[in-house]
């Protein structure tokens, strides 16, 4: 995109923004606005004194300005003067405009891209980039947008955004150069674009918008800054008159998020859309000729010489390119840079064509250690060494030096001068060391030197890689003398003899203290169905030291801890370890057999404890065994010893006559299981898990139909035993042959008295659909026939109705399940 940035200055940025490209330290700054109201040249003792600052720092400024073309040097009279250059070079306005915003007041320099009127046709797009970068001293947030009420408001895609910009660090007097400034401007600019879209139905004329930089929480004294942008309309026809200036693009296009990766090869493509032949150079004002190379393309004057040119000749509407070759020197410190590219037109010098390319220095953290001996073997004083660091990245190093003795080695004092370093891009730096040992009388007497390691570490304040990450070293400590180690080893031996002689005389033998030497079951495992207990044996030495024995037992599974066993020692063995360890204390005690309290089934874990005399009470050596296991017996298989219905044993059918001007009927289902405590019973379908012993009433529905009850009963080793009935209710009305009713015979338990009524728990009482039936036509669960009473030998009153079947026998499509 070709950024055209006009010379012409306002009253709230530099126009040509000149000084956007040139940001200059404040130290810089302060002489660049001396040199603003110079009248004459100065020398540079003159200068120095109205900055109050050396020599040598005011002279290397003047380099850096003169590197820039912001001020010349002058000889008059064999007398070396400096004064203003930019006049000469690029008119007088452009100077007055640079020096003018590096005075105080202007803390946001803005470009405009393009600033002055803008030409689009009804229906296209067209863009305005604005770049701002912050020279002022506190980092800002910067509102950029545009203004409502106006027509370009309406057309722009967003009207509004935000930069976070960081204010540029400060240098010092001493350590300015072309890489501190190119590091100094990078980080502290912004771009935003605006895109607008003409609708084709706009009318032809000139609209004006207005451009809002506001940074109020920062900079309220100097902010807003309003900027007053034009844009041309034109009709919507496809020839136009078209603007003369020549104009430019850039490639690959680069911003602040996605900076190009050095060496970047940038193609600027010319287009020269006047009506007369040019020439087109290239530059990069604010770079050292170092960073970059132009290559123009090569030209033919005189048939097969190829020649190579200065500049870009084109005809009237001829297009070239010109590429850019960015390699910053090999001593460029890591940051973003955005260098301003300047297309000069040889018929219009005065025309300024700019723009911007990003560019991102990758950092390097290449880091050499290196720890030299100087004095690495001592028979007195310190050893000498040395840690030369050489920083060969990019990057500002902050390091911190510890130097830390090996885990085998003596203490020792470790003397660094300098803790903490900080090294610049390709600087290096020596940091002495010295060792001293401190134990004195760990100095050899004889033989070999005595190897002190050490290591060196040094730690990254930005946790950046080192490598290698710690540096040893070795000091030698020789031994002594051999007179000192001859009088040394004498003095020992008769210390070493009168030390003996002392403790043999007057300091009595103590016995060995009492002490477990085994401990552990007489057998691994145990069976309750014998009865028998868990025995115990063990071993302890020297048993007439102790005090007492402590048995204790600790609930593995299932099991219940045991009470703890005190057997006291100090009158001898006591009479229930007699008959299993015997009646006398030997050296070592010996006890086979000792019964314990185990004989439930489970696991048991025994430990054993002793406590010496003379103590208080807490034992000195403790003994636990390992896991010892009482099997139980084999678990019992169910029974279904009772299953009865109305206090009668339930048969695999049971009928009951209904009667619907009767009151609703009750039946009771008893049962008893034995199978131990772990059986599980249950009643199906309702109300599943039951008592292994009890009994539920049950409501008979007034509907003819058929129920099926199942018992089920199941022990945890997964035996499983069952008994199933069913009952069907029928109505005996359908059998009598005349009115008056006859005597029906109902099945065994079926005219008994009824029990009183049971509690019957919610959702027992059997319904007229099963569970996971539907019901049918006939009220039977399952839509199955129902059957019906047999008839007497009279002529029936319905001879069409089926006899009901045997109560004792089932079909084998009405066999219930069978789980044996």
């Amino acid at each position: 995109m070709t950024k055209e940035l006009p010379i012409t200055s306002t009253s709230s940025s530099l126009g040509m923004t000149v000084a956007d490209l040139f940001l200059l330290p404040e130290t810089v700054q302060a002489l660049a606005r001396l040199f603003l109201h110079q009248k004459e040249p100065q020398s540079l003792e003159a200068i120095a004194a109205q900055l109050n600052q050396p020599v040598p720092a005011t002279q290397t400024q003047l380099e850096t300005m003169m590197q820039r073309g912001l001020v010349e040097k002058v000889t008059i009279n064999n007398v070396t003067y400096y004064q203003k250059a930019i006049g000469q070079k690029r008119g007088g306005q452009i100077a007055e405009q640079l020096f003018q915003s590096l005075a105080p007041g202007s803390p946001l320099a803005v470009i405009r891209n393009p600033s002055g009127e803008q030409r689009v046709i009804a229906g296209e797009e067209f863009f305005l980039s604005v770049t701002i970068k912050n020279q002022g001293q506190w980092s800002a947030l910067v509102d950029v947008f545009l203004e409502e009420g106006s027509e370009p408001y309406e057309w722009c895609l967003d009207p509004c955004d935000r930069l976070a910009l960081e204010h540029p660090p400060q240098l010092t007097l001493g350590a300015i150069n072309t890489f501190d400034l190119a590091e100094t401007a990078s980080g502290t600019s912004g771009e935003v674009l605006f895109h607008f879209r003409v609708p084709v139905t706009a009318t032809a004329q000139v609209y004006t918008y207005t451009l809002v930089v506001d940074a109020r929480d920062h900079y309220p004294e100097v902010t807003p800054l309003y900027y007053q942008q034009s844009v041309r309309v034109l009709p919507p026809v496809r020839q136009v008159q078209k603007a003369k200036d020549p104009t430019f693009t850039v490639l690959p296009v680069t911003t602040s998020a996605r900076p190009g990766q050095v060496p970047l090869e940038v193609q600027v493509t010319v287009h020269n859309i006047s009506n007369r032949v040019d020439r087109f150079r290239l530059t990069c004002p604010d770079l050292a000729e170092d960073w970059y190379t132009v290559r123009y393309p090569e030209a033919l004057e005189t048939p097969g010489v190829v020649l190579e040119t200065s500049s870009l000749a084109l005809n009237p509407g001829a297009k070239g390119d010109i590429f850019l070759l960015l390699h910053p020197p090999r001593l460029t410190p890591a940051g973003i840079y955005s260098p301003t590219l300047r297309l000069q037109s040889v018929n219009n010098p005065d025309l300024a064509l700019l723009d911007l390319v990003y560019l991102e220095v990758s950092p390097n953290y290449d880091l050499s250690l290196e720890l030299r001996t100087l004095k690495g073997s001592i028979r007195q004083g310190p050893g000498e060494y040395e840690v030369a660091l050489v920083n060969r990245g990019n990057t500002n190093r902050d390091l911190r030096l510890m130097a830390i003795g090996g885990e085998d080695s003596p203490l020792c004092d470790y003397q660094l001068w300098h803790e903490e370093v900080r090294l610049a891009p390709y600087q290096a730096e020596v940091v002495p060391l010295s060792v001293q040992p401190l134990k004195w009388w760990q100095r050899p007497w004889f033989g070999k030197s005595k190897a002190i390691h050490f290591f060196v570490e040094p730690a990254d304040a930005a946790a950046l890689p080192i490598n290698p990450p710690r540096l040893p070293g070795v000091l030698l400590w020789k031994p002594r003398p051999w007179w000192q180690s001859l009088s040394g080893l004498l003095g020992l031996l008769l210390l070493l003899g009168l030390l003996g002689f002392l403790i043999w005389k007057f300091f009595p033998r103590s016995p060995a203290p009492p002490r477990i030497l085994t401990f552990e079951a007489a057998d691994t495992t145990y069976r309750e169905a014998t009865g028998e207990a868990i025995r115990l044996n063990w071993q302890i030495r020297n048993p007439r030291a102790l005090q007492e024995l402590r048995l204790t037992s600790s609930a593995e599974q299932n099991t219940t801890a045991m009470r703890p066993i005190v057997y006291d020692l100090r009158q001898g063995i006591p009479e229930s370890l007699k008959p299993f360890c015997g009646a006398t204390l030997r050296p070592v005690l010996i006890c086979q057999g000792v019964p314990t309290a185990a004989r439930k089934a489970g696991t048991y874990a025994f430990e054993l404890a002793i406590v010496p005399r003379n103590t208080e009470g807490e034992p000195t050596d403790t003994r636990k065994t390992e896991a010892i296991a009482i099997q139980a017996p084999p678990a019992q298989s169910p029974v279904i010893t009772e299953f009865k219905i109305d206090n009668q044993e339930a048969r695999p059918r049971h009928l009951i006559a209904i009667n619907p001007r009767q009151p609703i009927k009750q039946v009771v289902i008893s049962w008893k299981v034995q199978g131990g405590n772990d059986v599980k019973v249950e009643l199906l379908p309702a109300p599943g898990s039951v008592r292994p012993a009890g009994a539920l009433a049950y409501r008979v529905t007034p509907r003819i139909g058929a129920e099926t009850y199942t018992l089920k009963a199941r022990n945890a080793a997964g035996q499983e035993v069952s008994r199933s009935v069913v009952i069907e209710t029928f109505d005996p009305t359908a059998l009598v042959p005349s009115p008056s009713p006859s005597p029906l015979v109902l099945p065994p338990g079926g005219g008994g008295a009824p029990l009183p009524p049971i509690p019957v728990p919610s959702g027992a009482l059997p319904g007229t659909t099963p569970p996971g039936g539907q019901p049918s036509d006939s009220g039977q669960p399952g839509g199955r026939p129902s059957p019906t009473a047999p008839a007497k030998p009279a002529a029936p009153a319905n001879p069409a109705a089926p006899a009901p079947a045997d109560p004792n026998r089932l079909s084998p499509s009405e066999l219930p399940p069978q789980f044996n």
